[in-house]
């Protein structure tokens, strides 16, 4: 259940709150979203594209992350990996962060993907350049990856003119 769920990760050692976070496939071009891990809504909600669940045409992702939005911008707190690479040419940054920027939605500028080769460099632009509300996430996976994404992420970003 939730509550066991969050009492095993109780925060012991200092007064930090933990989270359950969900980070939530968008699953076609309705903006239909998977939101739940076992009926469990998370107490943070990271909307995201995935190639692998995504059902709807890879032409219309734009469209998905659109009504995404529309239909559970009160849930979302952050859309997640916009400049991934899987969708590369298929998606529309700026009609993602307008969208992103009416409803207030912060966009993850992904460090751990920057790390592995997997970033839109041309999205990534767009995105410092445009979006309102950014989260820099390592999206680390082990210690390793935590240290490396932040201090690859550190200099591209100071050349593109975001204060970190």
């Amino acid at each position: 259940t939730y509550r066991e769920f969050t009492e095993r990760w109780k925060n012991v050692l200092n007064d930090v709150t933990v989270l359950f976070g969900v980070e939530g496939d968008i699953l076609n071009e309705d903006g239909d979203v998977c939101i739940e891990i076992q009926g469990i809504e998370g107490d943070f909600l990271v909307l995201s594209a995935h190639d692998k669940v995504y059902n709807g045409d890879p032409q219309r992702i734009t469209d998905a992350y659109v009504r995404a939005m529309q239909r559970h911008h009160k849930k979302i707190d952050v859309i997640g990996h916009p400049c991934h690479s899987m969708f590369a040419g298929k998606v529309d940054m700026d009609t993602i962060i307008e969208v992103a920027n009416r409803y207030e939605i912060p966009l993850e500028i992904n460090a751990g993907q920057m790390l592995n080769k997997k970033t839109d460099f041309d999205n990534l632009r767009i995105l410092v350049r445009e979006a309102e509300k950014v989260y820099i996430n390592s999206d680390a996976h082990t210690l390793y990856e935590l240290q490396e994404a932040r201090e690859i992420s550190k200099p591209f970003l100071r050349k593109m003119g975001v204060n970190i």
